[in-house]
């Protein structure tokens, strides 16, 4: 009798674990093969076909011309780096969000949550973060040491400093770190590690390099130091895949061209390695004119270069930004075509990094209202239904 049962009880979990591999299979299918043998920067096996094969087969899922050159990345224009941002700190300026972009990849750096209430603080803070805060200065290294500042929101600490060698308040933009209180700086590393020892309410010395109308000039400021707000998109410790940045900065909102010629994507495609990396690049920044705050970002491929890879003319892509009210954040985007001909496009768009690794219940805290659970981690989204 147990004998049975034993054999019974086998039997039943093979079956078992035959139904859910069934199931599996069905539900959840494989990548197609064609696919991932398309896939740009894919290295090849072994056993790889012939060069004249591959050819034949790959522009079948790029829709490209049987005679493609080979892929090579194109370098798109060239535009210097900037770091913009979309809000202030400043109290009286009544914003509740501050969104720091980066023209590379036309991307979110970060977000801060900065309404105040009627005593000054921070209605939400990070309350993992006890040191001070100066503010997001998006601080890069300088080959001849010290670290270089790339963005100063007003209102926050750093554009608050004062100093009594120049009348001109605050840190600037293009202002070159060299020390802080007694100690020499020659990287962002080292001055954020010092700055982190200090708390809110602590004030720092802090020494810079200043050009000004091609004179340098040598600079002490005095920064009092505030709570940290709460970060809803903030830097990451590790590099996702699709990350760009050497500096350990996840970006958010990435978009990147995957298929010329067909408007589908299966899930497995990356972005077109022979075309101008949209991820890579640095875009045109412009800032057009309104009721609310905007942000656009531009990038052109251009006739030349789009036929040379397969496309039917130039394409324009814009990523368009606005603060609508609050704690809304529009991200708009348009595809331009330059060509006298319809042409497909397909492209894919990353979402929001670096989000708080709290429970549902973190949402219901920074949510204005009682008993509501939309908040910190939603992302609300449409598509028109002609687009």
């Amino acid at each position: 009798m147990e004998i049975r049962r034993l054999l019974l009880f086998v039997a039943l979990s093979w079956l078992i674990l035959l139904a859910y591999a069934s199931v599996n299979k069905q539900l959840f299918p494989p990548p197609p093969v064609a696919d991932q043998k398309a896939e740009p920067g894919a290295k090849e096996e072994p056993a790889a076909k012939a060069p004249d094969q591959d050819k034949q087969e790959q522009p079948q899922d790029q829709g490209q011309p049987a005679n493609q050159p080979p892929e090579q990345p194109v370098k798109a224009p060239q535009q210097a780096r900037q770091h913009h941002a979309l809000g202030s700190l400043d109290p009286q300026s009544k914003s509740t969000i501050v969104v720091y972009f980066d023209n590379r990849g036309a991307a979110v750096e970060r977000v801060e949550l900065v309404e105040r209430k009627s005593n000054g603080r921070f209605k939400y803070r990070n309350l993992l973060k006890t040191s001070g805060y100066l503010g997001h200065l998006a601080l890069s290294n300088e080959t001849t040491g010290g670290c270089r500042i790339n963005i100063v929101v007003p209102g926050s600490p750093a554009a608050r400093a004062t100093s009594t060698e120049t009348p001109e308040k605050g840190l600037a933009i293009g202002d070159i770190i060299t020390r802080i209180g007694k100690t020499s700086i020659k990287t962002k590393q080292e001055f954020l590690a010092k700055a982190e020892e200090a708390k809110p309410g602590d004030t720092l010395e802090i020494q810079v390099q200043r050009n000004s109308d091609g004179k340098t000039a040598t600079l002490g400021f005095t920064a009092t130091l505030t709570e940290n707000p709460m970060e809803l998109i903030a830097p990451t410790q590790q590099l996702s895949a699709n990350s760009i940045a050497n500096d350990g900065i996840t970006p958010s909102f990435l978009l990147g061209l995957s298929k010329a010629g067909e408007s589908n994507l299966t899930g497995t495609e990356r972005e077109i390695a022979s075309l101008p990396s949209l991820r890579k690049s640095n875009w045109e920044v412009r800032f057009p004119k309104g009721k609310q705050p905007t942000i656009e970002f531009h990038f052109v491929i251009d006739e030349a270069t789009a036929k040379a890879q397969g496309m039917v003319g130039g394409l324009k892509v814009v990523k368009r930004y606005t603060l609508a009210n609050t704690y809304h954040l529009d991200l708009d985007i348009s595809l331009h075509n330059q060509a006298e001909e319809v042409q497909k496009i397909a492209y894919r768009l990353d979402g929001p990094n670096g989000l708080p690794l709290e429970g549902w219940w973190y949402s219901n805290k920074v949510h204005p209202k009682m008993f509501k659970v939309a908040g910190s981690r939603d992302v609300i989204w449409k598509r028109p239904k002609n687009g």
